[in-house]
Order: C-alpha cells, then sequence, then structure tokens
C-alpha cells in the first residue's frame, strides 16, 4: 500500500480511477498492466513481492484498486 497509497515513484493512487485508465491505454489494458505486476517494473518488483499470489489474484487486486473492469 505505500507505492499505491501516496503515488510513490509515479505509481497511480487506489481508487484513481482515471490515472489508472490513463495506464491500461498506454500499456494495452487491464491485461498489460496485469503483465507488468507479473513481470515488476522500474521500482516495482515482480507480482509486488506476492511470489505465491496467482495471476487470477493479482488481476483482482488492479481491478480493486484501480476501480477498472
Amino acid at each position: 500500500n505505500l507505492c499505491r497509497g501516496t503515488g510513490l515513484l509515479g505509481a497511480p493512487k487506489i481508487g484513481d480511477t482515471a490515472a489508472w485508465k490513463e495506464r491500461a491505454d498506454h500499456q494495452g489494458g487491464l491485461d498489460g498492466i496485469l503483465a507488468k505486476a507479473i513481470t515488476g517494473i522500474n521500482a516495482m518488483p515482480p507480482k509486488g513481492t506476492c511470489m505465491t499470489c496467482t495471476d487470477e489474484e493479482l488481476k483482482g487486486a488492479i481491478e480493486k484498486m484501480s476501480g477498472l473492469k
């Protein structure tokens, strides 16, 4: 929640659907964001350090944080 709660290092904040939509538009939709979450990007480690999370669980977390479906 550190990065998503504060927008640290340019991360879109939880509930800022407009910022998440802009990110999704540039990364190929929700699937593009999920792909980056799985592999990691910039300062975000792969799977956000949740190595036991399934891809479906990560997708659910992204949907909840972003408000996107």
